[in-house]
């Protein structure tokens, strides 16, 4: 079914969306380094090397660290808002079980008479009495 709103449809959209959640990792990284190494910093003496070396390390992990959260959080939410995928098309991208599973039900329903109800009473009688209860 045609989506005329949907982006995948749009010629270089992944190139778009790349770029967007790679610049968005990477403002994410660069906030994260600046707020860490300033904050180790030891403000008494900022000039000191060991805690400005300590700082500038600290500062790098939580980038690199905020970087890979950036780029993990940017996929899902560019991806999850954005792009807009139709109930119908889930199934598709699960692989299809949902779809499957829905079509056997309907297949042995229809197999499956609808039972009158004095045969209903009959079977539910046979039921209880195989479970050792009686009606």
């Amino acid at each position: 079914m045609y989506n005329p709103v949907s982006f995948r449809r749009i010629p270089g959209y992944g190139i778009i969306m790349a770029y967007w959640i790679k610049k968005f990792a990477r403002i994410v990284g660069i906030i994260s380094f600046f707020t860490i190494f300033f904050a180790t910093l030891d403000m008494s003496n900022p000039l000191n090397i060991y805690t400005m070396t300590l700082a500038f390390i600290k500062g790098i992990a939580a980038a690199v660290l905020f970087w890979f959260a950036g780029f993990v959080i940017g996929d899902i939410v560019f991806k999850g808002v954005v792009e807009d995928v139709p109930k119908e098309e889930i199934d598709e991208l699960e692989g299809g079980i949902l779809q499957r599973v829905r079509q056997t039900r309907q297949e042995s329903d229809r197999k499956i008479p609808p039972l009158k109800p004095a045969q209903r009473d009959e079977a539910a009688l046979k039921a209880s009495a195989k479970m050792g209860q009686k009606t």
